[in-house]
């Protein structure tokens, strides 16, 4: 069950974490000044796709790649 309700956090902006978990600390970064335009904000999201969400979804998409190909849907 704590899997399950780990998951709607990650994906549901409306479980009760809220939008504000979700941005991975966005607020906080343009509030103190450090992300001040678009090429800060371009560097967040980019750091943040390369160290959590893409490799995250890479090993998601590798082991569904590995099990299709042994034939278990």
């Amino acid at each position: 069950m704590s899997e399950f309700l780990a998951l709607l956090q990650l994906a549901d902006g409306l479980f009760p974490a809220g939008g504000f978990a979700h941005s991975f600390g966005l607020e906080t970064y343009t509030q103190a000044g450090i992300i001040q335009d678009g090429a800060g904000l371009e560097a967040f999201l980019v750091a943040h796709l390369e160290g959590s969400s893409g490799p995250a979804d890479a090993v998601a998409v590798a082991l569904a790649a590995r099990a299709a190909a042994a034939g278990d849907m």
